[in-house]
Parts: C-alpha cells; structure tokens; sequence
C-alpha cells in the first residue's frame, strides 16, 4: 500500500498517527497519547534508575536507623535491669 502523504496519515491497521512537529516525526497512539522519542525514553529510564537508587539508600538509612535504635533500646533494658527495674513491668 503506497501512502500519498505521510503527515497526519493514520494507520488503518495499527490506528498510529504520524505527524510532524517541526523536524520530528511524532507517532499518536489510537487513545491520543504521543509515542515517546528515544531521547525522551532514555531520559525516563535514566531517572527511574536514579529514583531506584535514591529508594535504594533511604531503604538502608531507615534499616540502619532501626538496628541503630534496637541496640539502644537493649542496652537501656540492661541498664534499667541493673538499677533495678523490670522493663517488662513498665
């Protein structure tokens, strides 16, 4: 099938709409939303590895932070046993 003119053309089969912004070529999904450029989805993929390390490191902090914060809580239920005092009672 030849297509006499490309720009603004859709795709009988795929329901893909092809346009030109300027010197890109744009590609419209069937429900209206716009195919995104390699460029566009380079950048998505190099910020949600970003985003996963950033997640990754609050994970760790938090975790740290919670084995940080049960030490303590055991070494004052020792120091408490020593001065006399039930934890469990309290």
């Amino acid at each position: 099938m030849q297509i006499p003119r490309m720009i603004g053309w859709t795709s009988p089969r795929l329901g893909v709409r092809f346009d030109l912004q300027g010197f890109d070529l744009v590609l419209t999904a069937p429900d209206g939303r716009r195919f995104l450029s390699f460029l566009e989805l380079d950048e998505e993929h190099r910020l949600s590895i970003i985003e996963r390390r950033n997640l990754q490191e609050a994970l760790e902090t938090a975790e740290s932070e919670r084995d940080a914060a049960r030490a303590r809580a055991a070494r004052l239920e020792v120091r408490l046993r020593e001065l006399g005092g039930d934890p469990d009672r309290l």
